[in-house]
């Protein structure tokens, strides 16, 4: 398996009822700490849904 070669990503803003708070994520030290929405990619076996 070949890591981190895509060209597919999938990113997503989770809010709550009252659309006053939304969901981020931080990633580690090699991203530098910083701030995402939630999201991943697909490998290169994956399936997709539809």
């Amino acid at each position: 398996m070949v890591h981190l070669v895509t060209k597919v990503a999938e990113y997503g803003i989770i809010v709550d009822e009252d659309k006053k708070q939304f969901l981020l994520v931080q990633w580690g030290d090699y991203y530098g700490r910083s701030w995402h929405f939630p999201g991943g990619r697909l490998d290169e076996n994956d399936v997709l849904p539809f």
